[in-house]
C-alpha cells in the first residue's frame, strides 16, 4: 500500500446512492399520477378537510427532507476544507517524513459493500418479506412463481425456507455477478431478463440467486428429497456456475484455492482479477464492537460468503445475510502435509489432525475458497 493515499470508492457511492434516490422519487412520482385518477372519487368519500391535512403533512416531510439535504452538503464542503488543509500540512510541511503511517485497510471499491443499506445479498430476505411484509409478500409470490408457475402459497413458503437455509452459495456468487457488471446495468438486464436495481434502488441480489438456483433446480442433479437443490460443493459450485453463465452467454473460470493460497497479504492482489468466495465449514462469524472481535454465530456444516476485503489486523471482511462480518484467518482449517503414509495432515484453530481421504468426515472440516474470474 502507498504511504499516503485518498480512496476514491467514496466518490462513486455517492454517484449510485444519486441513482437510489432518483429510482425512489421516480415510485412516488408514479405512486402521485396513480392517486391522481382517483382524487375525485376520493374528495366525495371523505372529504376536502381530510385532502388537504394530508398535503400538508407531506409538505411538512419534504421540508425536513430539504433540511437534511442542506445540512448533509454543509457537512461535505466541511470534510472538504478540512481534508485540504489536512493534505496541505501533510504534503508540505514534510510530516510524512516524521510519521510512520498504518496501512489502510484493503476493501472491494464497489458500493454493492458500502455500509450502507444492504451489505450484499441475504438470501433470507425473500421469506422473511413473503411472511411478514404485507406489503411485499405478492410481489416475492410473483417472482417465484416466474420460474415455479404452478407453485401455491404454502409451496412457495418451503421453497424460501429451503433457499434461506441452502442459499448461501446461490447468493454469494449473485455478488460475484452483480460486481462483474457494476456500472453496466443495460448489459445486466439484457443478459439476465430482469433489471440489474429494484424499484427502490437496492441491487436486485435476491431475484439473481433465485435465478441461478432455479437454473439448477431444473438439472434435477442437486436435489434435496423434496426435489430442490441444497448447499453446494465447492465442485458443485464451480460445475454450475460456469454452467449458469454459459446459457447466459457469458463466461466466468471458477478456481477453488486452500486457506494457504489466499491470505490477508496476498488478497488485494487476487481480487483485481476475480471475486473471492470463503467456504467456512467449522468456525466463528465475528462482529465488530470498537476495536473488539464479538463471536457473531458459530457455522456448523458450512457457509459461503464473499470476501470485500482485509482489516489492518490481518482478518477478513465478508457479507453474509447482508451485513458485514469478520473471519479470522488464523482460526480457519487447512491441509498442511502429509505423512509418509499418505495422511493429510491438517490444522485448524492451532489443532493438528490428520485423516485418510478427502472423503473422510474429517476433510468436511477444510475451509476454502473458490474464485471467479469473469
Amino acid at each position: 500500500m502507498p504511504e499516503f493515499m485518498v480512496r476514491m470508492d467514496g466518490i462513486k457511492v455517492c454517484s449510485q446512492k444519486c441513482e437510489n434516490i432518483s429510482a425512489k422519487l421516480n415510485l412516488i412520482k408514479d405512486k402521485i399520477w396513480d392517486s391522481e385518477k382517483n382524487l375525485e372519487a376520493y374528495i366525495k368519500k371523505n372529504g376536502i378537510d381530510d385532502l388537504l391535512r394530508i398535503v400538508h403533512m407531506v409538505g411538512e416531510d419534504v421540508s425536513k427532507k430539504k433540511q437534511t439535504v442542506d445540512n448533509l452538503k454543509i457537512a461535505f464542503e466541511r470534510i472538504a476544507e478540512e481534508y485540504q488543509k489536512a493534505e496541505n500540512s501533510i504534503l508540505d510541511g514534510g510530516i510524512l517524513s516524521q510519521l510512520e503511517i498504518k496501512d489502510t485497510a484493503y476493501k472491494i471499491d464497489s458500493v454493492l459493500f458500502d455500509d450502507d443499506g444492504s451489505y450484499g445479498g441475504n438470501q433470507g430476505r425473500m421469506e422473511m418479506e413473503y411472511l411478514w411484509n404485507p406489503y411485499k409478500c405478492f410481489d416475492v409470490l410473483k417472482t417465484v412463481r416466474e420460474y415455479y408457475p404452478d407453485m401455491n402459497i404454502w409451496e412457495s413458503y418451503k421453497l424460501l425456507d429451503q433457499f434461506n437455509k441452502n442459499g448461501c452459495s446461490y447468493i454469494a456468487f449473485a455478488n460475484a455477478i452483480l460486481l462483474r457488471y457494476e456500472g453496466k446495468k443495460e448489459e445486466f438486464e439484457r443478459t439476465f431478463g430482469f433489471p440489474m436495481y429494484q424499484k427502490n434502488g437496492e441491487p436486485n441480489y435476491e431475484r439473481l440467486a433465485l435465478d441461478y438456483y432455479a437454473y439448477v433446480d431444473r438439472t434435477d442433479q442437486y436435489d434435496e428429497e423434496n426435489g430442490h437443490p441444497i448447499g453446494m460443493t465447492d465442485g458443485a459450485k464451480m460445475r454450475f456456475t460456469e454452467e449458469y453463465m454459459r446459457q447466459k452467454g457469458e463466461h466466468v473460470t471458477s478456481v477453488a484455492k486452500g486457506i494457504g493460497d489466499i491470505t490477508p497479504e496476498n488478497f488485494e492482489e487476487i481480487s483485481k482479477n476475480c471475486v473471492v468466495t470463503i467456504n467456512v465449514r467449522e468456525n466463528y462469524l465475528y462482529t465488530k464492537k470498537g476495536d473488539k472481535y464479538i463471536p457473531y454465530q458459530y457455522i456448523d456444516g458450512g457457509h459461503a460468503m464473499v470476501v470485500t476485503g482485509v482489516t489492518d489486523d490481518g482478518k477478513f471482511t465478508v457479507s453474509s445475510w447482508g451485513e458485514k462480518f469478520y473471519v479470522d484467518p488464523s482460526e480457519l482449517d487447512k491441509i498442511v502435509g502429509r505423512t509418509e503414509n499418505g495422511e493429510f495432515i491438517a490444522n485448524g484453530g492451532g489443532q493438528e489432525y490428520r485423516f485418510a481421504s478427502v472423503n473422510s468426515p474429517e476433510a468436511g472440516r477444510i475451509d476454502s475458497f473458490v474464485c471467479y474470474e469473469f
